[in-house]
């Protein structure tokens, strides 16, 4: 399988970390490049220039931009005008009031994919909210996952319009949300609807498994593993897992991601497994995207709009979305290698992701996550 590592721009360019490991390019997010509320690229010169230079550092994948709630946004309005207050506040975050500019920006990054014949475009379709743990939703998992089919469907359309679409194009590859945090496609099942619910004439759709987010999912309390989710978003299946492996947390996690990440209903469907940790919770923080008390009303006091995001990432980041090196967190080696050898036997041109996007010693946690699979046998 070839492997990638998530790199971040320095000084304007996106340097592979100095490293012995067998890396065959990068993953960079398209926003690291040029703003999201900017085009990426203003014609055909700048576009392939842009492309050369990429090339030229070993990107190989793309990640998508993203913006909160874009299912609410494209498909349930009212409840990003709750967010932000005036019809004239989503235009200035959305850049309009009817998603053209979105749909226009992942056109966009799917051509520099193109032009940059990349193995992969990360299309990371996921509901949250612009201060996260503010809100809880008002419209459920199945509309927003339903909403997601539909902008899925449309980004086809607008690529196949713009002619960016042929046997030979970059592979869409989609990544699960958070659970916890965010609402869109969180388990097998979701990814499942949603492939069969969108015309891919040309075979491009693929799903890449977050680890981490997957782990948002499960914690411990008096040594018990359990999730940490309302009642209600507890399939029979999440149930079966949690009488059957619970007495065993590590365990637990790791027959969580065996359910999803093989899931006979996906098979030769996962091109991409991005890997990283995460700390085992003993409490829950979110709950449907809103935070738990007291965290909430710590969160409520703070005085203005900036100091509340601040707020809600340094949540998000400290308990969730930490992405720590493989066996720093609930994870060993030899609970996903056997998983990864899995899908690289059933899926031709599987990939391994390294998501170490929060790392402030990549080359440091990079080899700490090699090793750490390395010791299950990898």
């Amino acid at each position: 399988m070839n492997e990638y590592v998530t790199v971040k721009s320095k000084g304007g360019r996106f340097l592979l970390p100095s490293s012995d490991l067998p890396l065959a390019g990068s993953e960079i997010y398209c926003a690291d490049l040029v703003d999201r509320d900017l085009p990426l690229f203003t014609g055909p010169e700048e576009l392939h220039t842009l492309a050369a230079r990429l090339s030229d550092q070993r990107v190989r994948r793309l990640h998508a931009s993203y913006w909160a709630s874009p299912a609410a946004f494209l498909c349930h309005f009212g409840e990003p005008k709750a967010y932000f207050g005036s019809p004239e506040a989503v235009a200035a975050y959305y850049g309009d009031l009817d998603g053209s500019h979105l749909f226009r920006r992942w056109c966009q990054e799917y051509a520099l994919a193109s032009a940059m014949d990349a193995e992969a475009y990360t299309f990371h379709l996921i509901d949250y909210f612009p201060i996260d743990g503010l809100w809880q939703f008002s419209i459920s998992r199945q509309a927003v996952l339903s909403a997601m089919a539909e902008i899925t469907a449309r980004f086809l359309a607008a690529l196949d319009a713009e002619g960016l679409l042929s046997p030979d194009a970059p592979r869409i590859e989609l990544e699960n949300a958070g659970w916890g945090l965010e609402y869109g496609a969180q388990t097998a099942r979701d990814f499942s609807d949603l492939l069969r619910q969108v015309s891919d004439p040309y075979q491009k759709l693929r799903v890449a498994w977050d680890v981490n987010h997957l782990l948002h999912a499960v914690g411990q309390r008096d040594r018990q593993g359990m999730f940490f989710l309302p009642e209600d978003e507890i399939t029979e299946e999440m149930g079966f897992l949690q009488a059957e492996y619970g007495a065993d947390p590590q365990l637990f996690a790791a027959k969580w991601l065996e359910q999803n990440l093989l899931a006979p209903e996906l098979r030769g469907k996962v091109a991409c497994v991005h890997l990283s940790d995460c700390a085992m919770k003993s409490q829950r923080f979110f709950s449907r995207g809103k935070l738990e008390e007291p965290w909430y009303s710590q969160l409520t006091a703070c005085p203005d709009w900036d100091s509340k995001e601040h707020y809600g990432e340094q949540m998000v980041l400290g308990h969730y979305d930490s992405h720590l090196p493989l066996g720093t967190g609930i994870l060993t080696g030899g609970a996903v290698v056997p998983l990864l050898r899995r899908l690289e036997a059933e899926t031709p041109g599987f990939s391994l992701l390294h998501e170490l996007k929060n790392s402030g010693d990549l080359p440091l946690d990079l080899a700490r996550q090699r090793n750490a699979l390395l010791e299950g046998g990898f």
